[in-house]
């Protein structure tokens, strides 16, 4: 039996600027940098978008909940949050049932009161390039690329490649991101070689602009940096008395056997 915030309603607690995880409607896309409107109060954050319902949000880990919703005939509400980097407390400060937007499993993410579904998609890294600068063929990342790459501060992917090029002396080819929309128009603009993402992101953002950017075969990162033993896994965090990690895992496992997932994951362009 499900113990909900409120019987019948699902409190879903998502990142809506992790396309096409999950994603404002309103916008384009992009990343998973807390906006300036992450800095604001939550009260004000309702107060600017009052309707903070599913109708707003879409994405990979959105259509999955709301089926989930569905089979077991609960209520979605979906809140936006725009802190990432604190999203996961949320079930633990009893905030929100889960928490959706692309979220790992990693040492610092653990708490008494958490619990986590299986993991239901496993992330690697690459690179995203402009089809008229493309590495140097034959060579993996670092070594194929000449020019600056960007990637995302603090993520596991940017301390992965800071690594990788400090390892060859070429630590001055890695920049930090604004956000995917100005690192995009910089990479078609030629302003820089290419863009460190995950696997997910990276294929969403080229399925975006298929003539123009193309991309990388994708690589595991050190193995020092894996947040688990099977690397980094999208999974979905939970308060540990709510029996929502065992029924989240089972829904998932019915959705992987029937088809379900897989043709999700390929509608999204993450397989």
């Amino acid at each position: 039996m499900l113990k909900l915030l409120a019987p019948g309603k699902l409190k879903i607690a998502a990142f809506p600027n992790f396309y096409p995880i999950c994603y404002d409607t309103s916008q384009n896309m992009g990343d998973r940098h807390p906006s300036p409107a992450g800095t604001i109060s939550e009260a004000e954050l309702d107060e600017k978008n009052p309707d903070s319902t599913q109708g707003h949000f879409a994405g990979l880990e959105v259509e999955l909940l709301l089926r989930f919703c569905k089979e077991y005939g609960l209520d979605p509400e979906i809140i936006a949050v725009q802190d990432f980097d604190n999203l996961w407390t949320y079930p633990v400060k009893r905030k929100a049932d889960v928490c959706i937007g692309g979220i790992t499993v990693a040492p610092n993410r653990t708490h008494p009161g958490l619990a986590w579904s299986e993991a239901y998609y496993k992330v690697s890294r690459t690179v995203i390039y402009h089809r008229r600068r493309p590495p140097r063929p034959g060579m993996g990342f670092p070594q194929a690329m000449e020019g600056v790459v960007r990637g995302v501060p603090g993520s596991t992917g940017f301390k992965d490649a800071k690594r990788r090029l400090c390892a060859l002396g070429k630590q001055h080819q890695l920049e930090e991101s604004v956000d995917d929309a100005a690192d995009i128009r910089a990479l078609l603009r030629g302003d820089i070689q290419g863009l460190m993402r995950g696997s997910a992101v990276g294929r969403a953002i080229v399925q975006q602009h298929p003539k123009e950017l193309a991309i990388m075969e994708s690589w595991e990162i050190l193995p020092e940096l894996r947040p688990t033993p099977q690397g980094e896994v999208f999974c979905f965090p939970v308060h540990e008395n709510s029996g929502l990690a065992e029924t989240l895992t089972k829904f998932l496992a019915r959705e992987r056997a029937t088809g379900s997932l897989q043709s999700l994951l390929r509608k999204y362009a993450l397989v």
